[in-house]
């Protein structure tokens, strides 16, 4: 644990945090769009459910690709 908080600086939690903020807020849009944005028929339901998971993995991964160039930037 010692080497771990010595290898850390205060850049590395503000970005988890930001990160961790952002995700977080990209799956509540997505998935409130796809669930209330349009009436949805129950047997939408699974449909929308596919959209919005599909979705938010694209979104996390262009999300974590973009904290990846700015860690390395840092």
């Amino acid at each position: 644990m010692h080497q771990l908080a010595g290898a850390l600086i205060w850049q590395d939690f503000v970005l988890l945090a930001l990160k961790t903020l952002l995700f977080g807020m990209v799956i509540a849009i997505v998935t409130c769009y796809e669930g209330l944005a349009q009436p949805l028929r129950v047997v939408d339901v699974a449909d929308a459910t596919t959209r919005a998971i599909a979705k938010c993995v694209v979104a996390a991964v262009l999300l974590d690709a973009l904290f990846i160039v700015v860690y390395l930037v840092i």
